[in-house]
């Protein structure tokens, strides 16, 4: 009996698991099925840019094994776009290392700016400006204001340039920094549901100057409506009002 393969590091699960055909009507093909090795194999190499040597070492596999996860992956992605066959992210032989393991693994040439660990009872918040002002559309922001909130008061604020990325990035890239909230004027709903798969809650619908959202924020007053990008396959959506706090 073969023994089976070792597992290998991932670094960050999926925000989502399933996707699929938009388009109504029948569906007979069998779904394609994505181990999470495999998705993190495409991740590391196709989205962050890592080689397949630099990937093999992140996920302690050999050079040949990466190219063949990688190959296989792709393959399973475009069988499920060409064929319109839904596409599920789920299982293989992988161990979790998180955050940290992937901050002091990455290569030196991909090192993102990675802000200080912040204390135990510290809650950080990114707000998403542009010119000063939060923006209508998260990823396009080109800065995010980092404020470190302990009951109820700043202890430090920093700024943060948005990098060049991808679809896909920003969730994983601000969870990195140790953020616990996101506030921006709209969001699309993946990226909501990525930001909230690492732990980070989205304040959406926020208007105005950097100084008054975050007072507003401070004093529980600053007020959630759900606002998701146009563009993204979605018509906006008002969900409940609810107050931060």
């Amino acid at each position: 009996m073969p023994r089976p393969p070792k597992p290998r590091n991932v670094c960050r699960i999926p925000g989502a698991r399933r996707y699929g055909p938009c388009l109504p009507g029948p569906n007979d093909e069998p779904q394609v099925l994505l181990t999470i090795d495999e998705f993190e194999a495409i991740r590391l190499i196709d989205l962050e840019g890592y080689t397949q040597e630099e990937a093999a070492k992140q996920m302690d596999v050999a050079r040949t094994t990466i190219q063949r996860i990688s190959d296989l992956a792709r393959k399973k992605i475009a069988s499920a776009i060409v064929n319109g066959r839904f596409l599920a992210i789920e299982g293989g032989p992988f161990r979790l290392r998180g955050h940290d393991f992937a901050v002091n693994n990455r290569p030196a040439r991909l090192k993102k700016k990675i802000l200080p660990e912040k204390g135990a009872k510290m809650k950080r918040i990114a707000m998403a400006l542009d010119a000063g002002k939060t923006v209508d559309h998260f990823g396009h922001c080109h800065t995010f204001a980092i404020y470190d909130v302990n009951e109820g008061k700043i202890e430090k604020t920093e700024s943060l340039p948005n990098p060049p990325h991808q679809p896909g990035f920003l969730p994983g890239f601000l969870a990195e920094q140790g953020v616990d909230v996101v506030i921006t004027g709209s969001i699309g709903v993946n990226a909501r549901n990525m930001l909230t798969a690492f732990g980070i809650e989205t304040i959406c619908g926020a208007v105005g100057k950097e100084d008054k959202v975050i007072s507003e924020f401070l004093a529980n007053k600053l007020v959630s409506n759900d606002v998701f990008c146009q563009g993204h396959g979605l018509h906006e959506h008002h969900g409940p009002e609810h107050h931060h706090g």
